[in-house]
């Protein structure tokens, strides 16, 4: 069926004697099928703010208090598969061609754009269902300052801060009338044709509201996948007293701040609803400074000890499975959370000096280092089906699961330089240069792909802007730009390098009266595409993450906005 097609493999090894260790991955061959999937949803989302804050000035001191409460819920309010269900139809002759860095394929004259299965095979079980979301955080700060003079400082600023913060996950699968026939004739729900992948290919659309109406009449009632139950219960708490100074010359602030969190993550373990605490305090010190160097020079440093809170959706504790159940072999895995996630925390430095040679103008350079902490890796390994309580298929239990759990790792230094240069040229004209340069050291060992990089950081970044500004105009012409940088998840998608992305992006707001605006909007104008690669340093068989596979590319849209708003 291939025509002679002829194969290559990337990764492939071989030991002494010549014989293969490691198949690698098949980047140039013969094409099998042509197949038909499609999973049309709904999801919403609403939320609402209700935020009420007093303040009040006495004689030497300022007083302010704030309660609230945010609400958050939404989710997918209805999500179903369906394809072909026969396996699909052979492509004589078809070959793809992944050398090079690109996709190319060739259907030796298979017309996708005309493909029609005839009917189409809704999936059940898991594959029918809905998944609502809900967060919510209830909150209460008072902070007060105090003016004195205890020689360069003029005043003392304390605080306290709490917040009550609830989110949950949940899955409830749709129940089917046991009568209900789950084919569906193509004849009638035929809606042309609709652009797929990166490149000028067309496939066969059908018409997503007649599919989703036709799955909706099989309904019977649903049930919870107690299995995809997620909550996580936070109580957040924060006090900090903090001193401003100034003198000849010189200002700044130096303070510390004491934060902590009390979290649990509630889950179902064989139908038993199970819940695992952790918790978790820093104490943060800070100290900003300025120098005046000249009239028209500064120069800025900082220390500080921050921290960031772990992602909720790496604190769930409820197990994700995924692979199992499908055509694709030996991709099982069973993916953990863990509520026990300490915060990132780094002790950073910050060196500065700005130019304003005019009012309006400015060039300026910064140094900065960060030494962070309790990066969150995944640490993986095997365990056969007998470990883990999940049915499978029997070729698939033969091969058993890659379990992978979330866990704080290594340590590592990110350090840079940063420039900026902006210019005001009069009536309202103006640009703004950027350039970063970031270098970061970790282990080899810190990420399972053997990458000793950080994830999602580029070493080379910038930013060009124009803009023009008056009482009536704002218009900003953006382009931004940064080099390759990894993308990490868990599962099936794994670990990949992003190459170089750029995007130009413009904004411009009219103010028609002093109560009206009306604002544009447009972002990735060029329409740059986006081209994700494996970068798995470690072999891996038959695996897209093998360095150099080119695993997605995306044609990225062009959007553009325009809106208005009207104050009262």
């Amino acid at each position: 069926m291939g025509g002679g097609v002829t194969e290559e493999w990337l990764g492939q090894t071989t030991d002494a004697d010549g014989n293969i260790t490691n198949q690698g991955t098949q980047v140039k061959g013969p094409l099998n099928v042509a197949y038909w999937q499609a999973r049309p949803r709904e999801a919403t989302m609403k939320s609402q703010v209700f935020d009420l804050k007093m303040e009040y000035a006495g004689n030497g001191y300022d007083f302010s208090a704030q309660i609230g409460d945010t609400t958050s819920s939404g989710g997918t309010d209805f999500e179903m598969v369906v394809d072909d269900g026969t396996g699909g139809t052979p492509i004589p002759g078809g070959s793809y061609d992944f050398t090079g860095g690109g996709q190319t394929w060739d259907t030796n004259g298979f017309d996708m754009a005309t493909y029609d299965p005839g009917s189409l095979t809704m999936g059940t079980g898991s594959n029918f269902n809905r998944t609502p979301k809900t967060d919510d955080e209830t909150y209460a700060q008072a902070d007060i300052k105090f003016d004195v003079d205890w020689g360069v400082i003029d005043s003392v600023k304390t605080g306290i801060k709490y917040a009550k913060h609830n989110t949950t996950s949940r899955k409830f699968e749709y129940e089917q009338d046991a009568n209900f026939d789950t084919r569906i004739s193509t004849a009638d729900i035929g809606a042309g044709t609709i652009d797929v992948g990166a490149g000028d290919y067309q496939i066969a659309k059908f018409d997503p509201e007649a599919l989703k109406a036709w799955a909706r009449s099989s309904i019977t009632g649903e049930h919870e996948d107690l299995g995809s139950y997620s909550e996580i219960e936070e109580d957040n708490y924060a006090a900090y007293v903090m001193a401003n100074f100034s003198g000849d010359g010189i200002r700044g602030n130096f303070g510390v701040r004491y934060a902590g969190t009390n979290a649990s993550s509630t889950y179902y373990v064989e139908g038993k609803k199970t819940s695992t605490d952790a918790d978790y305090a820093e104490w943060l010190p800070s100290l900003n400074v300025a120098f005046d160097l000249a009239d028209d020079v500064i120069m800025r440093a900082s220390a500080a000890r921050v921290m960031a809170r772990p992602q909720y959706v790496d604190m769930y504790v409820n197990p994700n499975v995924l692979g199992a159940n499908d055509d694709t072999p030996n991709n099982q895995y069973w993916v953990t959370g863990n509520i026990g996630l300490k915060p990132f925390v780094a002790n950073q430095i910050d060196l500065g000096i700005e130019w304003y040679f005019n009012s309006d103008s400015l060039v300026s350079a910064a140094l900065f280092m960060k030494d962070v902490k309790n990066f969150v890796t995944i640490s993986e390994y095997h365990a056969t089906s007998d470990e883990i309580d999940f049915p499978l298929p029997p070729d698939e239990a033969a091969n058993g699961w890659t379990v992978q759990e979330k866990n704080n790792g290594k340590s590592a230094l990110i350090q840079g330089l940063e420039l900026q240069y902006q210019q005001d040229y009069g009536n309202g004209f103006g640009s703004v240069v950027n350039y970063t340069y970031t270098d970061t050291e970790t282990d080899a060992d810190t990420f399972t792909d053997g990458n000793p990089f950080l994830s999602d950081s580029s070493k080379h970044s910038y930013n060009l802007t124009g803009y023009f500004e008056n009482e009536l105009f704002q218009v900003r012409l953006a382009y931004n730009w940064r080099s390759e940088y990894m993308l990490r998840e868990s599962g099936s998608y794994g670990n990949r390098l992003h190459e170089d992305y750029g995007s130009l992006d413009l904004s411009a707001t009219w103010h028609v009266t002093e109560n009206i605006d009306i604002k544009l909007d447009g972002n990735n104008l060029l329409e740059e595409s986006s081209k994700q690669f494996g970068n798995n340093q470690n072999p891996t068989s038959y695996s897209g993450f093998v360095e150099g596979f080119p695993l997605y590319e995306y044609e990225m849209a062009r959007r553009i906005t325009l809106g208005a708003s009207f104050r009262f």
